[in-house]
């Protein structure tokens, strides 16, 4: 399992959820339609409105329109989601390439000297900063303990507010005497001492630890550039670019769809302008303040007809509040599985997001549709199991990216890997929800 194959994992998965919730809005847009043309059928029946006067030809072409620009939002939105997933698969092939010749060449200079020298000095660098880390952690621990007197001491505190024995304490005789008073009864001289040298001792492991990380972020960027050399070869260099181009291409392509996205939502929420004139319509044809109360209206006087309307009405409506409920559960799932993207991308420390770092949509960033970097996980645990497990809310996201870094392979102690399994077809994560 590469890095680039688990981001395909969790961007599927994103995917599969957005089709689902595609499907939700596009079935509550035709019962919106249907619901319209009930309205209006109900309306002029109850009004004798002819089917060939004005009034009836006019909303019957607003309802016609809307149909049919609501039939071609979705088949357009249809179609950018097939070039979307075929420029990806081809996308996913190179990566798979790329990786599986970094691969061979990272397992052939890991012997290198220079490759092996620098793995080492890393190693030793962790090894001596973790004691380095521990006993700062425990001097930060008792000095923040003491530390704590002094603030609590409410006439040291007081002088030490004052600025007494410092270049600033500026106060008049009186003032003087009395704050020479003070530090005498509190011993405030010794107790300055005592502060200053415990924030001092502080500041001094602080600055220990970061050398000791200054110094392995140093050989950590060494072997990166080191192993990223690799990729400067001229065939592997050619297979760069032809990645970031299709990945260029990728985001352009959702950045197309994405007012697709948005009119499909107003379809769903009857936004749009034909189903807002035919609302406007029937507002203004309609004598009473609802359609229910001129239901009831010609109920009273004995007509037949509202009963049987009234019934469609309501097993439509109802209808309409659980297609509503259905989008509204397909959303939810939908942003759980774009978190699972953003936690995971930032997770990987090469694949942090450079791209679109000021940017809340997860289509906007390229960073984990680039390069592979040779690193690796452990085929255990089963990752798209984990996902869906994550996705059907029985496994937290913190548990999920705790598990995946633990599962971490440095290059140079990866398995032997087969590029083959990294273009087979994702697996389905949408068991549990919605």
């Amino acid at each position: 399992m590469t890095p680039v194959t688990l981001m395909a994992l969790a961007d599927q998965n994103s995917h599969d959820y957005l089709s689902r919730l595609i499907d939700c809005l596009r079935s509550c847009s035709h019962l919106h339609t249907e619901h319209l043309q009930l309205q209006v059928h109900i309306l002029s029946d109850l009004y004798d409105i002819a089917d060939d006067s004005f009034e009836a030809c006019q909303i019957q072409h607003a309802l016609e329109q809307r149909q049919q620009r609501q039939d071609q939002c979705y088949a357009q939105l249809e179609k950018a989601r097939q070039d979307i997933a075929e420029l990806t698969q081809t996308l996913r092939e190179h990566q798979a390439k790329l990786d599986q010749g970094l691969q061979q060449a990272l397992g052939e200079s890991s012997q290198s000297p220079a490759m092996r020298e620098c793995q080492y000095e890393l190693q030793q660098a962790r090894n001596a900063r973790e004691p380095v880390k521990r006993d700062h952690l425990l001097l930060s621990q008792e000095c923040t303990q003491k530390l704590a007197t002094y603030v609590r001491h409410p006439l040291y505190r007081y002088l030490r507010q004052q600025g007494f024995a410092s270049p600033t304490y500026r106060r008049n005789a009186l003032n003087r005497l009395l704050d020479e008073w003070l530090a005498k009864h509190c011993n405030f001289s010794q107790n300055l001492r005592n502060e200053q040298l415990l924030n001092a001792m502080q500041q001094h492991s602080a600055a220990q630890l970061a050398e000791h990380d200054k110094h392995i972020g140093a050989l950590e960027q060494r072997f990166e550039d080191l192993r990223k050399a690799l990729s400067q070869q001229p065939a592997q260099a050619k297979q760069v670019q032809r990645i970031e181009a299709l990945a260029d291409q990728v985001i352009a392509c959702w950045i197309q769809a994405e007012p697709l996205h948005l009119e499909a939502f107003r379809y769903a929420r009857c936004e749009d302008e034909d189903g807002q004139d035919a609302l406007r319509w029937l507002k203004y044809e309609l004598k009473a303040d609802s359609l229910e109360e001129a239901l009831a209206q010609w109920a009273a006087i004995g007509s037949p007809q509202p009963e049987r309307y009234s019934r469609e009405l309501l097993a439509l409506r109802q209808r309409l509040d659980l297609a509503t409920e259905q989008i509204n559960k397909a959303l939810d799932a939908l942003r759980h599985a774009e978190a699972l993207e953003f936690a995971l991308r930032a997770s990987m420390s090469p694949f942090a997001c450079t791209c679109g770092a000021q940017s809340k949509e997860p289509v906007r960033c390229t960073c984990h549709l680039l390069l592979p970097t040779g690193e690796r996980y452990a085929p255990r645990p089963d990752y798209a199991s984990l996902i869906d497990s994550y996705m059907n809310r029985t496994l937290l996201l913190g548990s999920l990216i705790n598990t995946i870094k633990a599962a971490r392979l440095a290059p140079a102690t990866a398995p032997e890997h087969s590029v083959s399994g990294t273009l087979s077809p994702a697996p389905q994560l949408m068991q549990g929800h919605p």
